[in-house]
C-alpha cells in the first residue's frame, strides 16, 4: 500500500509538471495510467479493509479461544477439586459406616450375652419359684391339717395347757412391766433440772430425792401432811397458796399433782410428802420462796361449827359442854368436816346461837 501511494505521488508530480502538457498523447496516457492505479488502489484499500476484518476475526477467534480454553481448565480444576472432595466425603462416609457396623456388631455380641444370662436367670428364678410353691403347697397342707384339728371340739387336756401358757406370758409381762417401772424415774411435770442429788452407783433411799427439778409451764410446792390428815388427801385436789413475799391477801389457785406412798420421819412423827402445783403460771414466783398451803378435801357452806378443843369423849359417845345461865349442861353431838384453824362441823347436837364451855377457869 505504501509502495502504491508513492507511485501515485509521482505520476501526479508527473503529470502536472511543466515538460508534459495536458493535451498531448503522453498526458492522456499518464491519466488513464493514473485512473487505472485508483481503480487498483480502491481494490486494494478494499483488500486491506477485508484483510484487517479478517484479521481482526481471527483475532477475536484466537480471545475467545483462549477464554474458552481458560474456562475450561476452571471448569476442570473446579471438578477435580469437587471430585477431590466427593472421593475424600465418601472415604469419612466409609470409615463412619464401617465404625458404626463394629459398634453394632459390638452391641450384638452383648445383647447375645446379656439375652444368655437373662435366660440363665430366668431359669433360676423359675426353679426358685417353683421349689417355693412346693413349700407354700406343703404350708398348705399343714394348714388345713392344724385348722380340721382347730374346727374339732378341744380337748379339755388342751384348754388347761393353754390357759397355762397364756397365765404364764401374763405373769412374764407384769414382772417386766414392773422392771421397766421401777427403772424408770419419771418427772410429774415437764422442767429443767436443777440437780442431781445421786451419782451413778450411789445407794439411794425413798426419803431422799433424787432429782431436783423447775417445772417449766408451773412451779410446784411440796408440803408435808401428817398422817392422820393423808387420808383426805386425793390427787386433784384444789389448794389455796399465799407466799410472804406477795401477802396473804394475793391467793394463787393450785391442785395436788403428787402424793409419795412411802413415810417420811420429822422428829419421830410420820408424814407424807404431797405436791401441789400452780394452776396458772404468774410472773415474780421464785424457786425457794416461803409458803402457805391449804388443801381443800371437802367443802361445805352454811354449816354450824365449833373450836375442836371443845369436844370432849366418853364412852365412845362425843359430848359438848354448853352454858345454859350459870350451870353447865351435856350434848351429844354428831360431828362433821374438821377444818381449818381448829374449827369442826356440827350437824347435830347444837343449833346456833349456844354458848359453847371450850374451857374451864379453876379459882
Amino acid at each position: 500500500k505504501e509502495a502504491l501511494d508513492n507511485t501515485r505521488i509521482l505520476l501526479d508530480n508527473s503529470v502536472t509538471g511543466p515538460y508534459f502538457p495536458l493535451d498531448s498523447a503522453t498526458g492522456y496516457s499518464l491519466n488513464g495510467f493514473k485512473t487505472t492505479i485508483n481503480t487498483d488502489r480502491i481494490s486494494i484499500n478494499t483488500g486491506l479493509s477485508s484483510l484487517e476484518t479478517q484479521k481482526q476475526a481471527i483475532v477475536t477467534a484466537q480471545l475467545t479461544e483462549t477464554s474458552q480454553v481458560d474456562l475450561a481448565e476452571s471448569s476442570y480444576d473446579t471438578a477435580k477439586s469437587a471430585q477431590d472432595k466427593t472421593v475424600q466425603a465418601l472415604a469419612e462416609v466409609k470409615a463412619t459406616i464401617q465404625a458404626q457396623i463394629n459398634a453394632a456388631e459390638d452391641a450384638l455380641k452383648q445383647d447375645e450375652q446379656f439375652l444368655e444370662q437373662t435366660k440363665i436367670e430366668a431359669e433360676n428364678q423359675i426353679e426358685a419359684a417353683q421349689k417355693l410353691v412346693d413349700i407354700r403347697k406343703s404350708a398348705l397342707q399343714e394348714a388345713e391339717a392344724s385348722l380340721g384339728l382347730t374346727k374339732s371340739f378341744p380337748r379339755e387336756v388342751d384348754i388347761a395347757s393353754l390357759r397355762a401358757q397364756v397365765a404364764q406370758a401374763k405373769a412374764q409381762l407384769d414382772l417386766v412391766r414392773e422392771k421397766e417401772a421401777s427403772a424408770t424415774l419419771k418427772a410429774p411435770l415437764d422442767g429443767l433440772i436443777t440437780k442431781v442429788h445421786f451419782s451413778k452407783g450411789e445407794q439411794v433411799s425413798l426419803a431422799a430425792p433424787v432429782i431436783s427439778m423447775l417445772g417449766k409451764d408451773s412451779l410446784e410446792i411440796e408440803v408435808d401432811i401428817p398422817e392422820a390428815d393423808i387420808t383426805k388427801v386425793e390427787m386433784g385436789d384444789k389448794a389455796d397458796i399465799t407466799l410472804d413475799a406477795f401477802g396473804d391477801d394475793v391467793i394463787f389457785g393450785s391442785k395436788v399433782v403428787s402424793i409419795e406412798p412411802a413415810e417420811t420421819l420429822i422428829q419421830g412423827v410420820i408424814y407424807y410428802k404431797v405436791k401441789v402445783a400452780f394452776e396458772k403460771k404468774t410472773g415474780g414466783i421464785k424457786s425457794g420462796m416461803t409458803a402457805n398451803v391449804d388443801i381443800k378435801t371437802d367443802e361445805k357452806e352454811n354449816v354450824l361449827f365449833i373450836p375442836q378443843k371443845a369436844i370432849q369423849e366418853k364412852n365412845g359417845e362425843k359430848l359438848v359442854k354448853i352454858l345454859k345461865g350459870e350451870e353447865s349442861e351435856e350434848r351429844k353431838v354428831v360431828l362433821g368436816l374438821r377444818g381449818d384453824e381448829g374449827m369442826i362441823e356440827v350437824i347435830s347436837g347444837l343449833k346456833e346461837g349456844d354458848r359453847v364451855i371450850t374451857f374451864v377457869k379453876i379459882r
